[in-house]
């Protein structure tokens, strides 16, 4: 940036730079549509870029981290925007992500959204938002709103699903897929991932979606009550049953019934259950008659089912008849970018709906977040978000607004590799402790700790070979070679 005279004039309010000719043209044509074509210019590096500017100048780089680190020193700032292009917003892991903040990017451009950008000469009133100088994430942030945005697919299904990971975007596509079908799904996850809300897109994608969903958690009522409320009663069943009261069977028919917590049902309604899901008929408690219904069912539980068939504590014929399509939720703490942009969303949704001042979270209290295990998950998230901006004073949620327990937590896990969340030292102690006893086989144990790190890799790339590769720091190739030679030597 200094081969150009800081006296020399610019008349270029767009700067387009990347390597790639095809990226700089799709940039360009997006532009033209709003801006004189003649003030646009294409660069394929850094260094050509000027050292001074006109107002209301948009610099647009592909996400090259010495680009964006270079462009972001460029002062004074308020004259100068930064946008950044990536492929697909989902490659992005929480280290892309925390980098974009720490640089103060006003927007991400993506192969979705392109389509819809514009030249303004900064006339939207957020631009002009002065950013808190010592809010790591401030909920005024322009590059949030960007992160944040539903997926195309439920932009008309009424369910707000937030997160950015490639996980959350092949849980929503699948169930877009079956949506589409009529059979029973089994949405499986611990307490607290989304199964309700899953199981809500499902339905409001569904030809079900112009009557309501009917939800019963199987958790809480005893068994007795249960059968009641499912099926319903006649007048005169029993004692206390003075009207006829129908089911929740029959309210969500030509609809969809939604079972939380169905590893809860006893055995005994299950069985009855079963034969209601085969013959698609009921029978309220007291009748001698039996009703067609036309349901679709949904059911969801935080427990595995398989082992309580082993224990006998599930039937296994119910399982696999509610099973058909299987959908699996990742906890939070396996897709650590969503909690990025949940810190925020919650920060910004209590902060506007309290009406508060709460502008942004420091970056000592957004580690303290992010490291945390989170066992309630995003509904744990949630809570705390809202106890921490209604209890706020200063405006900004600090370190020292957060409960002990998740300091100390975020502490004992801190010892983790912020990328693969393996534990640094443990293979180290248990190790040890074989050389003292009983010696070991150093090359089976460095492979056994290479393959776990491997493993967890490509955990959370969602089974992206490149991606994983990239964290790993390795090429594709030496990649697949380490897979394919931990197969050989697993069989």
């Amino acid at each position: 940036m200094d081969n150009i005279s800081q006296t020399e004039k610019n008349i270029s309010i767009i700067y387009i730079i990347s390597e790639q000719k095809d990226i700089r043209g799709m940039i360009k044509r997006a532009l033209i549509k709003t801006a004189d074509e003649k003030k646009i210019t294409e660069l394929s590096g850094i260094k050509a870029l000027p050292s001074n500017f006109n107002s209301d100048t948009y610099i647009i780089t592909e996400y090259n981290r010495m680009h964006i680190a270079a462009v972001s020193k460029i002062t004074p700032k308020r004259n100068v925007k930064l946008y950044v292009y990536v492929n697909n917003i989902r490659d992005l892991n929480e280290h892309d992500v925390i980098f974009l903040i720490k640089h103060n990017i006003d927007h991400i451009i993506h192969s979705k959204n392109i389509a819809k950008l514009t030249y303004e000469k900064f006339i939207d009133a957020k631009i002009f938002k002065k950013k808190h100088y010592n809010a790591f994430i401030d909920k005024s942030s322009t590059l949030f709103e960007d992160l944040c945005h539903n997926n195309d697919d439920i932009a008309y299904a009424g369910i707000n699903i937030y997160g950015i990971s490639n996980h959350v975007e092949s849980v929503i596509e699948k169930a877009c897929k079956i949506a589409q079908s009529e059979s029973s799904v089994l949405i499986t996850g611990e307490s607290g991932t989304g199964k309700e809300l899953i199981a809500r897109l499902i339905h409001n994608k569904s030809r079900r979606s112009m009557n309501p969903m009917v939800s019963v958690n199987c958790g809480a009522f005893p068994e007795g009550l249960l059968e009641s409320e499912l099926f319903g009663y006649k007048k005169g069943a029993f004692t206390g049953a003075f009207t006829d009261k129908p089911g929740r069977l029959d309210l969500a028919d030509k609809s969809t019934l939604f079972l939380d917590e169905i590893g809860d049902m006893s055995l005994s309604l299950q069985v009855k259950l079963l034969r209601v899901i085969q013959e698609r008929e009921i029978e309220p408690i007291g009748s001698l008659k039996t009703k067609k219904i036309d349901v679709r069912i949904i059911s969801a539980t935080n427990k595995n089912l398989e082992e309580m068939i082993s224990k006998k504590l599930f039937r296994e014929d119910f399982y696999y008849r509610i099973n058909v399509i299987p959908v699996h939720i990742l906890p939070l703490r396996e897709r650590k970018t969503d909690i990025i942009i949940l810190i925020y969303y919650f920060l910004k949704k209590f902060g506007d709906f309290q009406n508060n001042s709460v502008y942004g979270i420091s970056e000592d209290a957004f580690g303290i977040l992010l490291n945390y295990g989170w066992a309630g998950n995003v509904r744990e998230l949630e809570n705390l978000m809202e106890m921490l901006v209604v209890l706020n004073e200063s405006g900004l949620i600090a370190a020292k607004d957060i409960p002990e327990k998740y300091k100390c937590a975020s502490a004992a896990g801190h010892g983790q590799d912020a990328r693969l969340g393996t534990k640094t030292g443990i293979n180290i102690d248990i190790n040890a402790n074989k050389i003292k006893d009983f010696g070991i086989d150093l090359k089976k144990e460095m492979e056994k700790t290479e393959m776990d790190i491997i493993n967890r890799a490509m955990k959370i790339s969602g089974g992206i070979k490149e991606k994983a590769a990239k964290m790993l720091g390795l090429n594709r190739t030496t990649l697949i070679e380490k897979l394919k030679r931990y197969e050989k030597n697993k069989k």
